[in-house]
């Protein structure tokens, strides 16, 4: 039938009944204010509905079994706007998001968080493109900046990481690697203006060994300091090598004091990009949860010579290490190709290295090195930082541990009952992979992983392993490292090394 019925702790709920269920159509109030009228079954809301919270914000859409579920606009109170699809109470599958500050998101959600395919529009009209993971660009997409300024390449938690492409609104134009949002490891800037540096980058700056070609088509080769030619290299002028000498950007010569040519003619590039967490999801399950934005994000327009603006302070820093061996200038370019093609052909040729298929001859003998193929939405760089083993001896049997890291991703396998060379399965916590410090994966009975010890003499130990990862969520595996093969020292861990 059809009543009002006053619940003795407060609320009242007026509408069709069975049973003395709640079903049909029925308008229900709660004791803070909250106020749901719409379609019902056993007890619960169930179909289309209007739920008014206390705090004045309101979803209009479709419920199952009492949450906000199928398609659906959550309106909160603070002016944020969420039209699209819900599961279990939260936005899943495609979406947009309309902010109260003028920026929106347009693309796919998963359990509240942006995550997938989706373009960000910022308030001044700034815009990234690209895909994402849990409320932050992750993996490969195009930021564009309200000045002009474009950046093309990988992301990893918000921050362009891996290689990457930035055009800069002056025309000038960098091609190669990045860390944490910097300009870090082999890259390339041709200047509009004319010149160009080939080398090595450390946290935006050129440092390292580099070849800087000047405007008028002098050249020098040598190292660098804080974005300045710094020690002893060899200068090319109309063709004639010779040796020459800069300290801090000024040629150091046997009569006078000459200003380095680039100082005075190149022009500014941003050294520093970040994208800071662009949305973030404040309980969104809660009744008066609202998604959120931060910050745009910044690029700090200066002088090579400059600082580089501060990383975002969530962000690890990761520091390389530059080679001590000079880059080996290119004599000439093609005609076909300009030299920011040679460059980048190279440069991915390079890269793909980490895609063919590994055996340990890959490795020389007395040398220690991890490699293997992935399917991360990262750049896990050709060598780890550091990567060792070692051995807990035991009366019966022996347990094995091999680390290896990453940048900001770290391997560890761990094999139980050791008893020297042979094939190990694992499908627990003794493979894991931690990410910013923190465990993220790990191996599982769904598909195991596998290590094959090919040889261990107590000092040097090689061997083969395929890993199959899940996080806590998957069925099957959210991330696998495949065709790996490693020879490690007992004694010395490996030195990060750059691109060479």
């Amino acid at each position: 039938g059809k009543g009002v019925y006053t619940y003795s702790g407060g609320g009242v709920y007026e509408g069709t009944w069975d049973h003395g269920e709640r079903i049909g159509s029925g308008k229900h109030t709660w004791i803070d204010g909250t106020v749901y009228d719409g379609e019902w079954e056993n007890n619960l809301p169930q179909g289309n509905g209007v739920k008014t919270y206390s705090d004045g914000s309101q979803y209009i859409g479709e419920f199952q079994q009492g949450e906000r579920s199928k398609i659906g606009t959550m309106k909160w109170n603070n002016g944020d706007i969420y039209k699209g699809q819900w599961t279990n109470d939260q936005p899943n599958g495609d979406g947009q998001m309309q902010f109260a500050s003028g920026a929106s998101y347009i693309g796919q959600f998963v359990l509240g968080q942006q995550s997938g395919e989706g373009v960000y529009t910022y308030a001044d009209t700034s815009r990234y493109h690209g895909t994402w993971e849990d409320n932050k660009p992750q993996g490969t997409g195009t930021l564009t900046l309200l000045s002009g300024d474009k950046y093309t390449g990988s992301f990893e938690e918000g921050h362009p990481q891996g290689f990457g492409e930035f055009f800069y609104a002056n025309g000038d134009t960098y091609t190669g690697q990045w860390k944490n949002g910097k300009r870090t490891g082999k890259g390339l800037i041709e200047y509009k203006a004319g010149g160009s540096y080939e080398g090595y980058f450390k946290k935006g700056k050129r440092a390292g060994y580099g070849t800087l070609v000047f405007a008028k088509g002098e050249k020098f080769t040598g190292p660098f300091e804080n974005d300045l030619a710094h020690g002893k290299g060899t200068c090319k002028i109309q063709g004639t090598r010779s040796s020459c000498e800069y300290d801090n950007g000024v040629k150091v010569t046997p009569a006078a004091i000459e200003i380095a040519i680039d100082n005075e003619s190149e022009n500014p590039v941003a050294s520093t990009l970040s994208v800071s967490a662009i949305a973030t999801t404040a309980s969104i399950a809660s009744t008066a949860a609202a998604l959120t934005t931060s910050s745009l994000p910044v690029t700090g327009a200066m002088t090579t010579a400059d600082t580089p603006a501060t990383s975002p302070s969530w962000g690890k820093t990761v520091t390389a290490v530059i080679p001590t061996t000079p880059v080996v200038e290119a004599e000439a370019v093609t005609d076909t190709l300009s030299a920011k093609d040679v460059f980048k052909n190279t440069l991915k040729n390079d890269l793909k290295t980490l895609s063919k298929t590994y055996s340990l001859a890959d490795i020389p003998l007395n040398t220690s090195d991890v490699l293997f193929n992935h399917n991360f939405a990262m750049d896990l760089m050709a060598k780890p930082e550091h990567a060792l083993w070692k051995k807990r001896n035991a009366l019966i049997s022996d347990t094995l541990r091999i680390e290896s890291k990453h940048g900001m991703v770290s391997i560890i396998i761990e094999v139980e009952n050791y008893r020297g060379p042979g094939s190990y399965t694992i499908v627990d916590r003794h493979v894991r992979v931690h990410h910013k410090d923190k465990v993220k994966y790990q191996a599982s009975t769904l598909k195991p992983s596998v290590i094959v010890i090919k040889s261990d003499d107590n000092q040097w130990i090689s061997g083969t392993f395929d890993l199959a990862l899940f996080d806590n969520k998957a069925t099957k595996p959210a991330r696998e490292i495949e065709n790996g093969v490693f020879r490690l020292s007992k004694h010395s861990a490996i030195p990060y090394q750059t691109w060479q």
